[in-house]
């Protein structure tokens, strides 16, 4: 398998992406209806999932622990990572007061609540750390049930990549820096000693070659107001 592509399971298991792009309600009930069943091996992966934050515009409410059908935003997506990236590990980057299910790796900028950006640098550190065999890293947040479908998503819609650092993804103009996919030896050459604290994360992408890609506006749903959660309650 290439170093950045995904495998040829991937790409045929996910429907047309001109049929799950974004625009009108029937283009997102195609989505919901084609969302990933498969499970795709790619032990290259690592998987860096934001949780930190404070939640200003929901009241200071920890968004890992909003619930969905009786699950929690957390343990949802990280099911989902499971079943969609079974061989990828995963690293969650939270306060330790956020309690996650038993084996779950975690970790945490220092000193806390230094901006997405320091939560991605630590992230995929904290990974290559543990599994220097990863060659690849994608980034999702934890406030976008469907976080882990987009990544797939934007992973058939890149593959093959050449000698791009990775993709992000995109719903028409607007650009998903939460939802990021990144050689390892690109951050590397670029991030391995720099302070990025208080970087904002478009920032923090720049200087990498990040082609974007179209994936489904309703797998880059996020949440956050309470009329967002109200909707994706509806929904998921």
């Amino acid at each position: 398998m290439p170093e950045l592509s995904a495998s040829s399971a991937l790409s045929s298991s996910l429907p047309p992406l001109e049929t799950m792009s974004s625009g009108n309600g029937r283009q997102n009930a195609s989505a919901r209806a084609n969302v990933p069943q498969e499970s795709f091996s790619l032990p290259n992966l690592g998987l860096v999932l934001l949780a930190g934050g404070t939640g200003r515009r929901l009241g200071g409410a920890s968004k890992p622990d909003l619930t969905l059908s009786g699950n929690r935003l957390v343990d949802l997506v990280l099911a989902r990572c499971a079943e969609t990236f079974p061989d990828s590990p995963v690293v969650v980057v939270a306060p330790e007061s956020l309690d996650l299910p038993a084996g779950t790796l975690q970790t945490l900028e220092s000193p806390p609540f230094g901006g997405p950006a320091a939560g991605v640098d630590t992230g995929w550190k904290f990974l290559l750390e543990r599994f220097p065999a990863l060659s690849l890293v994608g980034v999702l947040p934890v406030d976008a049930p469907r976080a882990p479908f987009a990544l797939a998503a934007l992973l058939a819609a890149a593959s093959p990549l050449s000698s791009a650092s990775g993709a992000m993804a995109a719903t028409g103009e607007q650009l998903h820096p939460t939802l990021t996919l990144a050689r390892i030896k690109a951050l590397t050459a670029e991030y391995a000693g720099s302070d990025v604290r208080d970087m904002s994360l478009r920032k923090y992408w720049r200087p990498l070659d990040l082609p974007t890609y179209q994936v489904p506006e309703f797998f880059t749903e996020d949440i956050d107001t309470p009329q967002d959660l109200a909707r994706q309650r509806e929904v998921d």
